[in-house]
Order: C-alpha cells, then structure tokens, then sequence
C-alpha cells in the first residue's frame, strides 16, 4: 500500500499509514522515558499523553473513514468494499510494525458513517 491506510478502487489514497506509525512511535518513546522516570508526576503525564494519544489516533481513523465515505459519494458508488485482512501479519513483511494498525475500527467508522 506504500504508506496509505485506505487505496480506493477511483484511484485516491486516503491516510497516510506512515504518519500514524510515527505519531505512534513518539507516543511509545515519551512512554517509555516516563517509565524509566518512575516519579508520581511521571505516571500522571503518562497518564496524559496515553489519553491524548488515543484520542488523537481516534479522531485521524473517523477522519480517514470519513474520506472514504465522500470518496465513495463523489463517484457515485453504491457499495464500500473492505479487503479480506485476517491473517495480513503473516502475510506482509516486518508485521510487528503493523500489529497495531486500526484495520478493523477504519471499517466500523466507515460502516456508520456510509449508513447515515
């Protein structure tokens, strides 16, 4: 997919998988260095940035969803249709990396939203 969460079959590309990866791994390196800190303050900011961190990734996969579902509308499609993902880890290279991806809640956002 060359670093795009969602590819349609128009042609556009939606998300960007690498940004998502990046923004995740910042969040884990800060995690890890409040970790090593060990204070009360510490834990408390960790606390924080998990928080802001979830609600940042929740937001960027209803946008995502959402252009999909304008994608879908400006072409006037009638139907959405999701890749078969079980099994991808053992099916791309290097799949710790992706271990993590939000497949499933990109197709639950998209399929409320294509609903209203």
């Amino acid at each position: 997919m060359d670093g795009h969460l969602a590819v349609t079959s128009t042609g556009g590309v939606i998300g960007n998988a690498d940004y998502l990866n990046h923004k995740r791994r910042e969040y884990e390196k800060r995690r890890g260095q409040m970790q090593q800190t060990g204070t009360r303050s510490a834990h408390l900011t960790m606390k924080s940035l998990g928080g802001r961190f979830a609600n940042w990734s929740e937001d960027y996969l209803h946008r995502v969803s959402k252009a999909l579902v304008q994608e879908a509308l400006a072409h006037d499609c009638t139907h959405i249709a999701f890749e078969k993902l079980k099994h991808i880890r053992n099916r791309i290279s290097n799949a710790s990396k992706f271990q993590q991806w939000a497949f499933r809640r990109i197709q639950e956002y998209t399929e409320y939203k294509a609903a209203e």
